[in-house]
This record gives structure tokens, sequence and C-alpha cells, in this order.
């Protein structure tokens, strides 16, 4: 067997629940070995301490977390993200502290530790990834490259994790290190119905609770008949690619005019994106991990 393949995971956990899923997902596959964990955009303390009670739960105190920036590279975060998930932290619970100050900290350790090894899988605005690129690119050149959850190359759609800070997505698809984007229209067919949510409550572990308890606590924010696991095709198609048909489509992202920020539009270079995906083989993936013993 092959050596688990070394990631990063840069998550905004705690606004939609995909995030949470798809880090339960990747700390529990063999075949990844997550080396970090940073948050980012808003209330990145409270997102930081979600991804911790999902490090406490499943006895992964090794796992280096830090809290990376609450604001995007210009603006200021948009107020309607909330983090619904922050709950299931319970006051004064004792939790795995961030090894690291920052997210760009934790990126030099890891990096410069395991240099050409690691992967880097942005699941949430690309703030800290763009800041890696743009202000310490001797670290960035020494990743195995980047996977991301943002990308919607078939029609004028900002995808969300573009559209919340659109100058880092267009530092990440401009660095030559994307080598995989998970685009909307083909990782939304990745979901949960009730039935995988009741098999996932008659899981009975430790970690198939807390993430029901995400899902309940997220129901109530969205208008989304259950979960859409967006953000576990990035960590996935890092091992499992067969699953995953990719194309290179020539994409950059937009920044103006004001109405079209974030769109993705015609350029002469750009990454693979995936192109479909073998729904049933991917979420067979996700739900025998979710609910293994």
């Amino acid at each position: 067997m092959a050596d688990p393949v070394k990631v990063i995971i840069d998550t905004d956990i705690g606004s939609d629940v995909d995030d949470a899923l798809a880090l339960a997902f990747a700390l529990q596959r063999p075949e990844l070995d997550v080396v970090g964990i940073t948050t980012v955009y808003g209330a990145v303390a409270e997102r930081t301490a979600i991804a911790a009670k999902i490090l406490k739960t499943l006895r992964r105190a090794d796992v280096p977390l830090a809290a990376g920036s609450s604001h995007p590279l210009v603006g200021e975060p948009n107020p309607l993200v909330i983090v619904n998930q922050y709950p299931v932290v319970r006051p004064g619970e004792e939790l795995p502290a961030p090894a690291c100050r920052d997210a760009q900290e934790l990126f030099r350790r890891v990096i410069e530790a395991h240099p050409g090894q690691v992967w880097l899988a942005t699941i949430g605005p690309m703030t800290n990834v763009g800041l890696l690129i743009r202000d310490h690119p001797d670290v960035a050149g020494k990743l195995k490259g980047i996977v991301c959850m943002g990308s919607e190359p078939a029609r004028p759609f900002p995808d969300f994790n573009i559209r919340m800070d659109p100058e880092a997505a267009d530092i990440v698809f401009r660095s030559g290190l994307l080598k995989f984007a998970g685009t909307y229209d083909v990782t939304r067919r990745i979901t949960m119905d009730d039935a995988d949510l009741a098999r996932l409550d008659l899981a009975g572990t430790d970690i198939a609770r807390l993430l029901m308890e995400c899902v309940r606590l997220w129901k109530p924010t969205t208008t989304k008949p259950g979960p859409i696991v967006y953000d576990m095709c990035p960590p996935a198609w890092l091992f499992a690619p067969e699953h995953f048909t990719t194309r290179t489509i020539s994409m950059r992202v937009e920044l103006s005019p004001p109405e079209r920020r974030g769109i993705m539009a015609p350029s002469k270079d750009a990454p693979p994106v995936d192109a479909s995906v073998d729904v049933q083989s991917v979420h067979d993936l996700l739900m025998d991990t979710l609910t293994r013993h």
C-alpha cells in the first residue's frame, strides 16, 4: 500500500455542515495523513473550536490546528455567514489548543518539514491560501499541490468560496499550484438524505453523535433538504481520483465590474476541474467512512 497522502485542510467549518462531514471523513481515511488544519473567514476562533472538538472526539490531538484570517483580502466578511454549529462546544470544555499562532505559521512549519510532500486542500474561502502564495511564495513553492472546492465554469454563477474572497481565489487560480478544483454543479450531486442521516445516527460512535449534532444545529439555518457534501470531493480526489473525470477548462476569476466579482471567465491558463463524478461510489465512500465502528 502506498504511503498516506499528506494534506493540510483549510476550512470554514461551522457554517454549512459539509465542512464538518468532510473533515471527519478525511481524518478517518487511512489513505490520508492530515498533517494540519487551519480555519478561515469570519469567526475563526469559533470555527477553530469546532475543529478542535472533532479532533478531540476522534482522539487526534496530534494534528496541529491554527486559526487563520478572519477577513477577506479586500473588504469585510459577509455578516450573513454565521457559525451555526458552535454550540457543539460546551462552555468550559477542554479542547486541543492551537499549535501555532496563525495559519501562516502552521503552513510554514508543516510544509518545510515535508518539502514536496504536502497537499493543501482548501474547502472554504481561499484567503489563507492566497496569503500563503502572495506573501510566502518560497513556502508555497514547497507544496506538492493545491486542491480546492470552488469553481463554476459552466455558467455565470459565483461559487460561494470564490465570491467570499475573489482576490484570494484569483491568486490561487493563477498560481500554477492548483491541481484539482471541485465545481458546484458536479459536487452538489453528493448528498445525504434522511436514510443516510438515520444510518449515521444509528452508528452510535462518538463522532457520529457529534456530526448529527452539527446537522441538527445547521438544519434550521438552511433551505437544503439535507447535507450536500461538496467539501469531501477535494480530499477524496487525492486518494481516489478514479471516481472523478477531470478536464482542463481555461478559466480565471473576474474581479470587476462589481456585479461580476467571483464569476469564472475564459483565460489561457487553468487547472483541471471535475467534469463528472461517480456519485454512487463517492457517496458509498463517505457513508462507509462516517459510519464505521
